[in-house]
């Protein structure tokens, strides 16, 4: 991570029990050569995304990390990608 030097964009749910709370920010703070860094927490969101809303924000994260759309995170676009 100390020698990535594009641009970083991590997300990760508020809930998320894998990433134990801080492991986004440990990872932005790895990259110490990184271009940019960009953290977003989403609330009411554990690691699998679960639920509507979260799925349709998974399925935008790359155009907003890469594609230039500042709507992020809107849970209005998007597409389910699991449905029960």
């Amino acid at each position: 991570m100390a020698n990535f030097k594009g641009e970083l964009f991590i997300v990760q749910g508020e809930q998320d029990s894998v990433m134990m709370g801080n492991g986004g920010r440990v990872y932005c703070n790895m990259a110490t050569s990184a271009k940019s860094k960009n953290l977003v927490m989403i609330p009411d969101c554990d690691h699998l995304f679960k639920h509507a809303a979260n799925d349709r924000i998974y399925s935008r994260a790359p155009f907003w990390a890469f594609g230039g759309d500042s709507t992020f995170p809107d849970h209005t676009q998007g597409i389910r990608l699991v449905q029960k």
